[in-house]
């Protein structure tokens, strides 16, 4: 390709080079609907309106009408609806019998009414995939009222109209069966926490065995698990926090020190919760964060008080937070602009990672997990940074480099945590990655490699892992 300037600054020089590009595309990357011809359009477009009548013609649980939600099912539907309504009002002798308008504006209000209920009760739809569920699963109630003018053809008895009435009322059971099979997924599962492990047996009576966690109330709902030193949280309801443990410190947000349980209530939704040493930190919904437990050499906060022991709002961040995650003495957050605040207790230093300067001004900022002493950053683009202590090959890099670096991988990121002192990615392509302190084993390599010092695959693993988790000296991984 050539480019001819005339301007004064290029002096009439011409231009070469080759646009080409050694990065390698998928087939389903370049493939667009702008590039394909209109048959296959409409032929893909027909084959997920099937798909979606078969769930409603077989209820079953599912999420296909609310992952890749449409309304032309709902539009044909609607238009045999008026078509038949119309039919029945003109063939009426007072024509007193049902208008489609009136049918159109009730279901619109119905989905309305949908929607709030299941936002208001923690569902996840949006307005436009009630529509495409409830404009879907009217199918049988349309089918029921093909049936119903078919029988209206002959002479009226009384038998017939049992038979219409009949026939109205199981596709009304129809069709609310198969919206309830495709509600179902977008509402929170109810879930119970069980714990296990022992703190001076004042807790739990058996240390091996898990047993059900006593929470805050009625009618809960735990979003996010977070576990300390020797001390553990569970968000329920988004307001109340459970915390267990051990409470020497303040950890669990009590005046009593010899407390090992205690209920956290917080003023706004709470979205996120960590845990260090011994101290922990929560992130409500309007970026502000929480902290409390030891204040460490009055580092936590500058007053002269040891222990914070109740959760106090941070007022130094000048951004909202979006991210927090804690480390064995430090705190790291993420801000709305994109920059990263590491806060190290031990040290008393804080550093601030500015996108567009250490981090990618081009990228964003999806994930930051701690271990004791560093930091992993994953970005959109899969890629992962890493900063902090490097004595045993946690940033991935050469051990000499303790400053923020990328960590280089064969492909891109797609989740990843970070223990005490080693690492765990999962790619996109399923595979994991690990590296750090492996003396117990916990990278899942041969134990005589008691350091890795780069990102290596980990061996002998099913194919694909669906995440990925470490913990102090092991490791976990989930596959399907």
């Amino acid at each position: 390709m050539e480019f001819q300037s005339h301007g004064p600054l290029m002096n009439d020089q011409l231009l070469e080079g080759d646009m080409s590009s050694n990065v390698k595309v998928s087939d389903q990357e370049i493939l667009s609907t702008l590039d394909e011809p209109i048959k296959t359009t409409i032929q893909r477009d027909l084959a997920s309106i099937w798909i979606k009548f078969q769930y409603v013609l077989f209820p079953r649980s599912g999420n296909a009408l609310l992952k890749e939600w449409d309304l032309w099912g709902p539009l044909v539907l609607c238009l045999v609806l008026s078509v038949l309504l119309q039919t029945s009002v003109d063939q009426t002798a007072s024509g007193s019998g049902p208008e489609f308008a009136q049918v159109f504006v009730a279901f619109w209000i119905g989905a309305i009414i949908v929607t709030m209920n299941s936002q208001l009760l923690g569902g996840s739809l949006s307005f436009f995939q009630t529509v495409c569920v409830l404009g879907y699963c009217v199918f049988p109630l349309v089918t029921s009222l093909v049936i119903c003018r078919i029988i209206l053809i002959a002479q009226q008895t009384t038998w017939l109209f049992v038979l219409r009435l009949f026939i109205v009322l199981a596709g009304l059971i129809y069709s609310s069966v198969a919206s309830v099979m495709f509600l179902m997924p977008s509402q929170k599962p109810r879930r119970t926490a069980l714990a296990t492990g022992n703190y001076e047996g004042k807790y739990f009576e058996d240390k091996n065995s898990f047993k059900k966690v006593h929470s805050c109330g009625k009618d809960e709902y735990i979003s996010h698990l977070a576990a300390g030193w020797n001390f553990s949280f569970a968000l329920i309801n988004s307001r109340s926090v459970l915390a267990l443990g051990c409470n020497k410190f303040g950890q669990l947000g009590h005046e009593d020190l010899t407390k090992t349980s205690n209920c956290l209530h917080f003023d706004e939704n709470v979205i996120e919760i960590s845990a260090g040493l011994r101290f922990a930190a929560a992130l409500d919904q309007s970026g502000r964060v929480h902290l409390w437990g030891e204040n460490y050499k009055s580092r936590l906060f500058t007053d002269a008080l040891h222990l914070i022991q109740r959760p106090r709002i941070v007022d130094r961040f000048k951004s909202k937070i979006i991210k927090i995650s804690c480390g064995r003495l430090s705190l790291t957050v993420l801000q709305d602009n994109g920059d990263v605040i590491h806060e190290d207790y031990a040290s008393n230093k804080v550093t601030t990672f500015r996108r567009g300067d250490q981090l990618p001004i081009d990228d964003q900022v999806t994930a930051i997990t701690s271990g004791w002493g560093h930091v992993l950053i994953l970005l959109s683009s899969g890629r992962v940074f890493s900063f902090g202590r490097n004595t045993l090959g946690q940033l991935g890099r050469p051990e000499s480099e303790q400053q923020i670096g990328q960590v280089i991988f064969p492909g891109a990121v797609k989740q990843m945590s970070a223990g005490a002192e080693h690492n765990l990615v999962l790619l996109e392509d399923g595979r994991v990655m690990s590296w750090g302190w492996n003396e117990h084993g916990m990278c899942g390599l041969p134990q005589d490699q008691q350091i890795i010092h780069r990102p290596t695959f980990v061996p002998n693993l099913p194919h694909p892992i669906k995440f990925v988790s470490t913990g102090y000296g092991h490791s976990l991984a989930i596959y399907q």
